[in-house]
């Protein structure tokens, strides 16, 4: 008689045709798993040809897993070992780790598939199989049974495998901090937020717009741990008489609402609140509120005249990222004297979240207006607007990946750390490790799309290595990465 190993039957059954009553007895008899309590040609329940097919799909997963591929079936869907693994308390937030970011480089896919393999694997596929077996089609009980032995031979070798080295996400996080730190000090000023048109935007050979990227990123470093006064000072130089466009100098486009906002929030940090154009500043915008408390975009209506502005006029558009980040800018510059209009604005901006399913502009994405009006509702009274707060929270939390990412790396970090800061991130370690495995060679992070900068045909989208790369030094610095199972 052959030794009692799942793979060597009985001298006696050796000749023995696979599929036949005889084999099919064979198997049950000698492979070490639980198979013996299904009768061996089963009466169906329910007949059909797809009655398997879950059965089928979950084996062909598990054949996948023991191949080192841990790919989603059919696009977004979890597999069924992933499923099961991920439903583990000990093993799930450890795979949840390692699917994160860049799965697919060789020590992420060892811990992972070790990690899964050691989830109560081969006790789901035993308890799938037991689900199964009454509905199967008959004739089709022999084949899956033997394949589910196999499947559940193999899994077991598997599992005697040693835990692979587990890698610090914290260390991969502290140089992701310190090589992006070092692509910011390479550039002191931020020239590379600086756009450059040459393809005849609003009529002209070139135009230079330096302003709003290298002051988003300001804002995104200040208390960081980077001096920023070589950065500010071209954004003082590069003001207007009247205040500060997108573009200096070219009175087409109007003053922005935005970039007023963004001026009085790195006002203070800054030493600015008493030069005359961040004060007129103020005082426009305090103008600009409408009844309802909230502002319109734009400060003006823009030069007549011009091919740009006889297409696209300079409406009083509503958009919420303006809003927010015109209120979040009056309570920095003086809390005490614009709180009540502030509070009014900020009631009124959280009606619009709660009567919208999304929130919308023309100028930005859905997951960024989110984030900007949470990042205003909870930078001025957190829990005060606490209704809306969910509701944007839950938002947000549903745009997360398996990946950990929330759209683009700019998307991932700001939505991160507005999370973060309201305690509801719900997979930090995870969104961590997106982020490190985004950066690339150099420190930096890619450019993502902040907004589009005016309604022009050939205006382009806004964004820059250098803001991106401040969001993302911001979240890692300010996600504190747990333990799994902590």
């Amino acid at each position: 008689m052959g030794r009692r190993s799942g793979r060597i039957l009985p001298r006696g059954h050796r000749e023995t045709l696979p599929g036949s009553d005889r084999w099919i007895e064979a198997c049950r008899l000698w492979y070490p798993f639980e198979m013996a309590e299904l009768p061996l040609h089963p009466t169906p329940q329910a007949r059909g040809e797809e009655a398997h097919t879950e059965l089928e799909a979950a084996l062909d997963a598990c054949e996948r897993l023991l191949e080192g591929d841990l790919r989603p079936d059919g696009g977004s869907e979890f597999s069924f070992p992933i499923r099961i693994a991920l439903e583990h308390s000990e093993h799930g937030p450890w795979v949840r780790r390692f699917l994160a970011g860049d799965p697919a480089r060789p020590d992420r896919l060892d811990a992972a598939r070790w990690r899964v393999l050691h989830a109560d694997l081969p006790q789901a596929l035993r308890e799938l199989a037991r689900k199964t077996w009454p509905h199967l089609e008959e004739g089709m009980g022999p084949r899956l049974q033997l394949r589910v032995s196999e499947m559940l031979s193999r899994l077991g070798r598997a599992r005697g495998a040693p835990p692979p080295r587990l890698t610090s996400l914290t260390e991969e996080r502290d140089r992701a901090l310190d090589m992006g730190r070092r692509f910011l000090v390479d550039d002191p000023t931020l020239s590379e937020t600086v756009e450059i048109h040459r393809w005849g935007l609003f009529g002209r050979n070139e135009v230079r717009g330096g302003v709003y990227n290298r002051l988003v990123a300001c804002a995104w470093l200040q208390g960081w741990r980077l001096p920023l006064e070589e950065a500010l000072g071209p954004i003082l130089d590069q003001a207007d008489s009247d205040g500060w466009r997108h573009f200096p100098t070219l009175r087409q486009v109007p003053r922005d609402a935005e970039l007023g906002g963004l001026i009085l929030q790195v006002a203070r940090s800054a030493g600015w609140t008493a030069h005359p154009l961040v004060r007129q500043t103020e005082q426009d915008l305090v103008a600009h509120l409408d009844a309802d408390g909230l502002p319109g975009t734009w400060l003006g209506t823009g030069t007549p005249g011009e091919t740009a502005t006889e297409t696209h006029d300079w409406p009083r558009a509503r958009c919420p990222i303006a809003a927010a980040m015109v209120l979040l800018g009056l309570w920095h510059i003086d809390a005490a004297a614009h709180a009540n209009r502030v509070r009014h604005g900020l009631g009124s901006l959280a009606a619009w979240v709660l009567a919208h399913p999304t929130l919308s502009s023309p100028f930005a994405t859905e997951t960024l207006c989110a984030v900007r009006v949470l990042q205003a509702l909870r930078g001025v009274e957190p829990g005060r607007w606490r209704e809306a707060e969910a509701v944007l929270i839950d938002r947000l939390r549903g745009r997360q990946q398996q990946s950990g990412r929330f759209g683009s790396s700019l998307e991932t970090a700001m939505s991160a750390v507005v999370l973060a800061r309201a305690d509801a991130l719900e997979w930090p370690d995870v969104t961590v490790r997106a982020l490190v495995d985004s950066q690339q060679a150099d420190g930096g992070w890619p450019t993502g799309v902040l907004r589009s900068l005016v309604l022009h045909p050939t205006a382009p989208k806004q964004g820059s290595r250098v803001l991106t790369t401040a969001a993302c030094l911001r979240a890692l610095e300010e996600i504190v990465v747990p333990t799994p199972g902590s």
